[in-house]
């Protein structure tokens, strides 16, 4: 691997890990849970070492249960064991909707790309001239 597409790749991690402690820590305002503005850089930290503790626990899929706990034990040391219990299984309901919401948007854009080379170049050359081939 090429050493910027290295460095690129690693300021996106960092950039989404910043977008979702961000997004963790304003969930847990909506939530009504004392989080202080300080703790946002220990939030960002949490997510980071659960998301890499996720991602090497062999034995779970994709980290299930794994990040969880590892937010838990991090985030009970600077906030209240309420919102230790409370955050990581709200952020992991949310980064599902997300995730399905994605997958659907993707099934959308696949079927849309899936339409036959002879269809796209009749939609485009004829302008409603061949309707046959549309329909």
């Amino acid at each position: 691997m090429k050493k910027n597409i290295f460095v690129y790749l690693q300021m996106l991690y960092f950039l989404a890990y910043v977008l979702l402690g961000t997004g963790m820590y304003f969930l847990a305002k909506g939530m009504n849970m004392d989080m202080p503005f300080s703790n946002m850089s220990a939030i960002i930290a949490t997510l980071s070492v659960s998301g890499i503790s996720g991602y090497l626990a062999f034995f779970s899929l994709g980290g299930l249960g794994v990040r969880e706990g590892m937010m838990y034990v991090l985030l009970k040391q600077f906030s209240g064991v309420r919102t230790a219990l409370i955050l990581p299984i709200a952020i992991r309901l949310l980064c599902i909707m997300v995730d399905l919401m994605l997958g659907i948007a993707g099934l959308f854009v696949g079927m849309n790309m899936a339409i036959s080379p002879e269809r796209r170049k009749a939609d485009k050359g004829n302008d409603g001239k061949n309707k046959k081939l549309r329909d």
